[in-house]
């Protein structure tokens, strides 16, 4: 048995069940997801998240409380297998932001708790990941598949702006950051001098701020309509452009990941968190440019 807590928003579940759809497929194994974070009304101060995979064709398997339990409350048998070092089931937590190729050779049964977010994971998997997270649009909206269309037939570069809890909890704010205004015209004038006639696709969780404050003199869109249940349909737009600039955000890594232009632009910010100390060279793949 193989159960992942998933936690946080739509990126940080795409990664999480990632690394463990790849550990089980390894082992033959079931994996089971622990969801009961989505339970809870707010996580450290924070309004919680939804479960948001459902959104992909995938089968899921649900833990129950008596499997997590099984792993989080040792019975006194358990602990003194542990003492003496014989197998028992074990707790993996992921305490840092980095690649750690052992990690792939944990052995079921286990529970695996963090945020797995590294590309290097993935290597030699890039296809069945893809896979996971193909998007269904048979049901897309008409709004939606004219915006696609649009990327199709433009030199679309779609830019992510997150602002948000980025901006209005001390508490994110302070290990997150923000990008700056700075960071996204040094940005628009990387593309702009290596893209011919290059149409901006903007998304943001506060477009009308965007608006105000990014006048930049080419063709703009601002993608405003998908809201609430419909947000995971900007990350799907934004896969959809043939580059992308994007913000220290899960969510527009993805956007940018899933996009299969082979001569694709993807630039993101050099500093990933607001922490210097943290090390994040293991997200960002080495063919992206950092700004």
């Amino acid at each position: 048995m193989i159960i992942i807590k998933i936690k946080g928003g739509l990126g940080n579940q795409m990664f999480q069940y990632a690394f463990g759809w790849i550990l089980a497929k390894k082992y033959n194994e079931d994996l089971l997801l622990d969801t009961s974070v989505y339970g809870e009304k707010k996580i450290n101060g924070i309004a919680k998240r939804e479960f948001g995979l459902e959104i992909f064709n995938n089968d899921y398997l649900l833990a129950s409380e008596t499997d997590i339990n099984s792993f989080l409350e040792l019975s006194l048998i358990q602990q003194i297998r542990k003492k003496i070092g014989l197998n028992f089931r074990k707790i993996y937590n992921d305490r840092v932001f980095k690649y750690n190729p052992s990690a792939l050779q944990l052995p079921p049964p286990i529970y695996l708790n963090g945020y797995f977010q590294s590309y290097r994971y993935f290597k030699g998997r890039e296809s069945a990941v893809r896979n996971l997270f193909n998007f269904d649009i048979k049901n897309i909206d008409q709004s939606n598949l004219e915006f696609m269309q649009d990327m199709e037939h433009s030199s679309s570069v779609a830019i992510h702006v997150r602002r948000g809890d980025y901006v209005e909890n001390e508490k994110t704010k302070s290990f997150h950051g923000g990008c700056s205004l700075e960071y996204y015209k040094r940005s628009i004038s990387y593309i702009k001098d290596r893209i011919i006639n290059p149409k901006l696709f903007f998304f943001s969780d506060d477009i009308e701020w965007v608006r105000k404050n990014f006048n930049v003199g080419l063709s703009s869109v601002f993608v405003e309509h998908n809201q609430g249940s419909d947000s995971w349909k900007d990350m799907l737009l934004i896969s959809n452009c043939k580059h992308q600039i994007i913000a220290n955000s899960s969510f527009s890594w993805w956007g940018a990941w899933l996009n299969d232009n082979p001569e694709k632009i993807v630039v993101a910010p050099a500093r990933w968190l607001a922490k210097k100390e943290i090390d994040m060279n293991d997200l960002i793949p080495s063919t992206w440019v950092r700004l």
